[in-house]
């Protein structure tokens, strides 16, 4: 179970929290005792190196609402969560917008326009049946993705050029192509339960016009205890927070402007960074027709070569200063047994860097894998390092590596490396090769349990 919630906030890292001002709430009703417990948990949160403190002050509405439901609030959500269910198809336009972090941190095309079409149709291993996503620059469409039920196209008008993919079924690799396109809160609120007692914050913090409809904005929070990850009881347990705030327009209940917030026992870097989807031109259940969605590649079009999911995984993630193919930054810092390492010491081997710190839970979540890649390369050119950043106590990383029994070396005191890369979240981790040449970023391991960690680091290897 949670290596499951850890694995959906990795997943979604790219689209939380909220850009809404904090207003007056709506008169509000108390929370049930019942539902109290389950928000017990206190959610506080520091400001994180290099964010600004417009960023923290944005994200405190986040933080520090009351823990009240107002039922109108409740009613709104509710039938926002049932007009989703319904629906069988949609077509709109989605723009995004960027507050509190460094939006270098984003593939280049993350804060272009896109319009899509998606027929939700629900069908097995996939999300809707088929889509069709154009993204746009200066107006004009510059990738096109389609996807009919069985095969997909990815097209690009400006090279004329186009890749096509017989198994077309392959939705982590399409989805990650089509980066901000997705309307992922759709899928969220499909698959919702939408029971007043699973809310436990609610409010109505104003109203806008957005695209021509007069919306009301709606904030929604939904707590769940994930439990201990290093069994050490209650006080050490992963408390997720889910919060939504969009803007339902009155007159289909569909939001025109959306975002979410996950927070991990208020530890979580991911709410001082605000990602908001706002979304024009929506058509609710369009008259679909096969056209929209087919995959025969354009007249005049030529094929290029297989698309390498790889690369679009790694286009998809956060973009450090340090990118892969570059040189990666040179470190000289003392690990827990007071031995001295640097970057120029190791050359000639491959070296997996990995920042973490003893308040992450996703931190710890990932290092039994790292332990495990440490043994099985204990005998081989590699070099294995968590990097201890944004520590908040002196000695602990030490004493949680010993009480754990994890073997590989830890460096001590890693915040300036961790400024130098560009680290915006943890756990980060990098590849480098003997050549000091980085060959893979992940920021939040991937879902595979290692593999391509392991994979990086055997061409590294190979080389």
């Amino acid at each position: 179970m949670i290596n499951h919630f850890v694995q959906f906030i990795f997943a979604v890292s790219l689209a939380i929290a909220t850009s809404a001002a904090a207003q007056e709430t709506a008169p509000a009703k108390p929370v049930p005792a019942k539902t109290a417990k389950v928000v017990a948990a206190k959610i506080t949160r520091v400001l994180s190196p290099g964010e600004s403190a417009d960023a923290a002050k944005a994200v405190a509405p986040l933080v520090d609402q009351p823990m009240t439901i107002d039922q109108s609030a409740v009613a709104i959500y509710e039938k926002t969560v049932a007009v989703a269910r319904a629906l069988k198809a949609i077509q709109l336009t989605t723009q995004v917008t960027l507050a509190g972090r460094d939006s270098g941190m984003f593939p280049p095309d993350f804060l272009d326009p896109t319009s899509s079409i998606w027929d939700l149709e629900e069908t097995e291993g996939s999300p809707c049946k088929r889509m069709r996503i154009e993204m746009i620059k200066n107006i004009t469409p510059v990738r096109v993705i389609t996807f009919d039920g069985t095969h997909s196209l990815l097209a690009s008008p400006q090279t004329k050029k186009y890749v096509f993919e017989e198994d077309g079924t392959n939705w982590f690799g399409i989805l990650k192509s089509a980066g901000s396109a997705v309307p992922q809160w759709v899928f969220d609120f499909r698959a919702v339960e939408s029971e007043p007692s699973k809310v436990t914050a609610a409010a109505i913090i104003g109203e806008e016009t957005i695209d021509g409809q007069l919306c009301d904005i709606v904030r929604i929070s939904n707590s769940i205890d994930l439990g201990s990850p290093d069994e050490e009881g209650e006080e050490n347990s992963i408390m997720m927070t889910t919060t939504y705030t969009f803007s339902a327009a009155r007159s289909d209940s569909f939001p025109r402007k959306f975002s979410k917030s996950l927070m991990v026992n208020g530890e979580s870097d991911m709410a001082s960074l605000l990602v908001t989807y706002q979304y024009s031109n929506v058509k609710l259940d369009p008259t679909l027709d096969a056209s929209m969605f087919a995959t025969a590649p354009p007249d005049g079009y030529s094929k290029a070569e297989k698309l390498d999911q790889a690369k679009v995984v790694q286009q998809s993630q956060p973009q450090l200063k340090a990118k892969v193919g570059e040189k990666a930054l040179d470190f000289s810092l003392v690990g827990i047994d007071g031995a001295q390492f640097s970057l120029e010491g190791l050359k000639g081997k491959v070296i997996l860097l990995d920042f973490w710190a003893t308040w992450c839970g996703p931190c710890k979540q990932v290092m039994p894998t790292i332990q495990k890649i440490a043994d099985d390369y204990k005998d081989k050119d590699v070099a294995v390092f968590g990097v201890n950043t944004w520590e908040r106590g002196e000695g602990a990383a030490k004493k949680y590596m010993e009480s754990k029994g994890f073997t590989y070396s830890c460096l001590l005191a890693g915040d300036e490396l961790a400024t130098s890369y560009g680290v915006t979240g943890i756990p980060t981790l990098l590849v480098i090769g003997k050549d000091g040449v980085i060959v893979l970023v992940e920021v939040g391991m991937a879902s595979d349990g290692g593999l391509a960690l392991r994979t990086a680091i055997d061409a590294a290897l190979a080389k």
